[in-house]
């Protein structure tokens, strides 16, 4: 999605190998000066033009223009977003179109032209989709020229005289009009050579695009659409077609000025910006709408209902269409969806000033994977989720309505094989002698951006001033090459740099030397710019943030020979890729002018030895993670991602009931029948209710005696222990469970242990687990002073924030707080202290993520005599008032089944599958307590529908 504007009258080339240095200018032509040439054409038999002369349109009448000014058309003609290096050129000048022409327009091609184009096979299974954002796609037309006299047929103030004549022509101009399919180089490059290069090497076997063509739709009958469909249908790529007026508000308006500033962090508040207007949130939900119904109508017409074929995958690429992966969820419940992310993802604080933030979380997590180019942006990512959507989070990835999202770093590569064997062909060859014919033994400092803010390009000009500043020597035997690419948005930015630039030009006292800094305002030809990479002797990219630079790839390929230094912000995302543990790029801080301009001295003395070494490392890993094991890695996880999707999915779950319960009683035979069940986990409680604005601390054990009444019949098998896990305390459950000492529990979520028949507690927790309590009740005690009504309560080995009335009095505000603190708690402590906070039933609780399971596995090592009681208490670092009689005394006939019940989370999950691969004996079992009406993902054996079903099948 990334079309640019055309401007006419810039250079295009840096070199032309028969006169040397001279830019090359060249003029590009618009659909609008085409439709003018044919409206004259169109006139002549009626009105004769004036000599020499040729009608302009000034006012034309079409449905755009009456939406649009005409600049906002032209923007769409010009820029990428859809069908994979595709665009559609008019094959002839549109002033040779009259109504007596062939109605087999296809036939008007130019001689010998050919149709190139992407060209997967197409298979009717297995389809591989890509959802692509960055098209190289484009509108061009033939390059005649259009006289801008006036004409004395115009009627005054402009217009034409003749209306209906000039409506004919509107209506119908492109309804004739010869058109071809052909590459171009621009829009997401690396995204489409990656597809193509799996597919010849058999890393997939077909793929379709799906997109939206460069061209303004509104323009064009549905007749011409439904054949350019129909066309590029046999391509294997699949068009949709917003309206103009559709596709300017989600992707100039939306995604570029509110999406991709904030998601860079350069949060939009210009007065003049749109990112406070609401319509344009509506278009680019609209226009994800139509995306997204195509893809399912593509995956359905290829695949069927085939949903687990190694390829049968919507693959979802960039910002622009971050809803989709959900919008296609909701369509197909069991598809494979991926997620890349080929930009930055900031920070919670910044992310949370979208107005639809929740919005675009959600849409994201209708994915199985999303991937990331930093590890940075998956931690962004990840804390945002858990401080807005108040999600369960891992290293990982996440739990959403009752699904697991992988998140994971793949970062794209390129292709290096083609770019070695270019740099060594005789083209390269001849611009490089070129290139040292001018500057001779001159260092060439080169740097290639777009004239943004983000790109640093003033911070690199500081520090280039600097080194001169610091070392005039230098003014001679150096040359900062810049080359500025795109249109320019922002005058003052440039003025600035430019500032810069004519004072460092200024330093210069020698009028005949080559002046220290090189200004090109435009983009190169490859060849050239590969040359460039060849001769430079260092390679500068100073971006504030990026997702990842794939220019650094192509210049360590291309400094093969002379294996130059590369210098790259730290807050790109090819640094900790080409870092190479501080023995590849060299990183700098694009804010630290001093530093960077020592680093800039450093890599141009740089030894020849360190050169190689640094730059064989890169050179390593430009290789070794080339565009196909990119493409490789994402589909795998996909793939993964889906299949342990698929086998924790409920509804494969088979339903625990009474009879499978009494099976594995008479199966284990005698011995020790072991349950441990706990009500408190949080998605056995909803986590949050949202159904109310009550708020209610109490757990399910508050009133034991419903609960009791279905346990007591079981517990008359003197061989059953019953374990209850409560996150309450000690004192706390010693009350509430004083009449029945026949439950043994577990307090604290592990931190505690009762046995049955027993007044004694033993401590599971030293000394040393409970260190960050105190630091953890001092960060929630500043939530509390920021919320009246809340409240902290510090427990042994738990800390509670209670948000209390706060909740009911000001609900917003009490779910930042909550989410503010979960979010700081598991990415200030998890790591460090192995904490885990998160939701249960309204109240925020903090423990060890480990807790839980400790205790679930002291009990089964317990009650298998796996070990002895000395060995227990030195492994499980066990205190209390005699322990170890306490022990002895609680001792029993070997387990012989066990069983644990629980929910879907972070805390139960682990303990399901410890217990499913636990080799201490054979019959046992794990249940999972699921939420009615919601589709959950678990490793336990059986699920039951809520904690009523459960104990009704504990009582039969």
């Amino acid at each position: 999605m990334g079309r640019t504007p055309s401007t006419p009258g810039v250079a295009t080339s840096l070199f032309t190998k028969e006169e040397g240095l001279r830019p090359a200018l060249h003029k590009k032509r618009t659909v609008q000066d085409d439709v003018n040439h044919q409206l004259a054409e169109s006139s002549t038999s009626r009105t004769p033009p004036p000599p020499g002369g040729r009608v302009k349109l000034i006012q034309p009448q079409s449905r755009a223009q009456l939406l649009y000014p005409v600049k906002v058309v032209e923007e769409k003609l010009d820029k990428d977003l859809g069908m994979a290096q595709l665009k559609i050129r008019s094959s002839t000048n549109l002033s040779q179109l009259a109504p007596n022409w062939s109605s087999n327009a296809l036939s008007q091609l130019r001689p010998g032209s050919t149709n190139s184009y992407l060209s997967p096979s197409v298979s009717s299974q297995g389809g591989f989709f890509t959802l692509d954002n960055g098209s190289s796609v484009s509108v061009a037309n033939s390059d005649g020229e259009v006289d801008d006299e006036y004409d004395a047929r115009m009627a005054p103030y402009g217009g034409f005289s003749d209306a209906q004549g000039v409506d004919n022509v509107l209506n119908h101009v492109f309804d004739t009009a010869p058109w071809q399919f052909e590459l171009t180089s621009k829009g997401n490059v690396s995204l489409t050579k990656a597809v193509q290069c799996a597919k010849e090497e058999e890393v997939v076997k077909d793929f379709r695009w799906v997109g939206v063509m460069a061209m303004p739709s509104d323009e064009v009958s549905p007749k011409v659409l439904d054949e350019i469909s129909t066309e590029l249908e046999a391509k294997s790529c699949d068009a949709v077609w917003p309206s103009d007026w559709t596709f300017s508000g989600a992707y100039v308006q939306f995604c570029k000025q509110i999406l991709w500033p904030t998601l860079h962090y350069q949060i939009p508040d210009d007065p003049k910006s749109k990112a406070f207007e609401d319509h344009s949130w509506q278009y680019y939900r609209e226009f994800n709408q139509m995306v997204a119904e195509k893809a399912v109508e593509s995956f359905l017409k290829a695949n069927g209902e085939n949903f687990d074929g190694p390829d049968s995958i919507i693959w979802v690429h960039d910002y622009h269409l971050l809803l989709v992966p959900q919008m296609v969820r909701k369509k197909l419940p069991n598809v494979k969806i991926g997620l890349f992310l080929h930009v930055s993802f900031p920070s919670s604080e910044v992310f949370r000033c979208f107005a639809y933030r929740n919005e675009i979380l959600e849409g994201m997590l209708g994915a199985n994977v999303i991937t990331f180019q930093s590890q940075e942006y998956v931690r962004h990512f990840l804390q945002t989720c858990n401080r807005l959507l108040l999600t369960d989070v891992t290293a990982n990835g996440l739990t959403f309505d009752g699904k697991f999202i992988t998140t994971n770093t793949i970062p794209v590569g390129i292709d290096e094989k083609p770019l070695v064997e270019l740099v060594k062909s005789e083209d390269i060859h001849e611009w490089r002698t070129l290139i040292r014919e001018k500057y001779g033994d001159t260092k060439i400092i080169l740097s290639r951006d777009k004239v943004d803010k983000l790109r640093g390009i003033k911070q690199k000009f500081l520090a280039y001033e600097r080194v001169l500043k610091s070392n005039p020597e230098m003014l001679e035997s150096t040359v900062f090459i810049q080359i500025l690419m795109g249109n320019v948005s922002d005058s003052n930015y440039e003025s600035e740099i430019m500032k810069i630039a004519s004072r460092i030009n200024s330093m210069s006292e020698n009028i005949s030397n080559i002046t220290p800094l090189v200004l090109l305002k435009t983009d190169l030809e490859f060849e050239q710019y590969v040359a460039l990479q060849c001769e430079a002797d260092l390679f500068i990219v100073s971006s504030m943030r990026e997702g990842l630079n794939l220019t650094c790839h192509e210049f360590i390929c291309a400094t093969y020979d002379k294996k130059s230094p590369l210098m790259l912000s730290e807050f790109t995302g090819s640094a900790q890729l080409l870092y190479c543990s501080n023995k590849g790029a060299l990183l700098i801080n694009p804010w630290d002018i001093g530093g960077f301009a020592k680093t800039i001295k450093r890599c141009l003395q740089m030894s020849p030895e360190e050169k190689a070494e640094r730059w064989q490392n890169q050179y390593n890993v430009v290789k070794t993670r080339d565009s196909s094991d990119w493409v490789r890695r994402c589909l795998a996880t996909i793939n993964q991602s889906w299949s342990n999707d698929q086998s924790r999915k409920a509804m494969y779950t088979t339903r625990f009931t009474h009879k499978i319960l009494t099976d594995y009683v008479e199966r284990a035979g005698p011995g020790t029948k072991l349950f441990v069940l706990n009500f408190e986990s949080p998605t056995t409680v909803k986590g949050l209710d949202t159904s109310n604005n009550t708020i209610s601390d109490k757990t399910f054990g508050s009133n034991p005696a419903r609960f009791m009444s279905y346990v007591l019949p079981l517990l008359e098998d003197r061989s059953v222990r019953f374990f209850i896990v409560s996150y309450q305390e000690r004192e706390v459950l010693d009350l509430l469970y004083a009449r029945y000492p026949q439950v043994g529990i577990i307090a604290e979520n592990g931190g505690f242990v009762k046995f049955p028949e027993s007044n004694e507690w033993i401590s599971l927790v030293d000394d040393h687990d409970r260190i960050w309590i105190e630091q953890c009740v001092q960060l929630m005690d500043s939530k509390v002073e920021r919320l009246p009504g809340s409240s902290v309560k510090a427990g042994e080995c738990t800390v509670t924030f209670h948000p209390g009335t706060a909740l009911v009095d000001d609900r917003d505000r009490a779910l930042d707080a909550m989410g503010d603190c979960i979010q700081h708690i598991n990415e200030v402590f998890s790591e460090v202290e192995g904490l885990h906070a998160s939701l249960l039933r309204n109240v925020v609780v903090v423990q060890n993520d480990q807790l839980t399971l400790r205790a679930t596995s002291f009990l089964l090592d317990y009650y298998a005599q796996t070990y002895s009681n000395d060995e227990l208490m030195n492994m499980y670092h066990i205190k209390g008032k005699h322990p170890e009689s306490i022990l002895e005394q609680h001792h029993t006939d070997k387990l012989a089944f066990a069983s644990f019940t629980g929910g879907v989370s972070q805390i139960d999950e682990p303990i399901y599958e410890y217990m499913n691969e636990w080799k201490g004996i054979k019959t046992k079992c794990t249940v999972s307590v699921i939420n009615t009406g919601r589709e959950e993902r678990t490793s336990a054996h059986y699920i039951v529908n809520g904690r009523s079903e459960f104990l009704s099948t504990l009582s039969g």
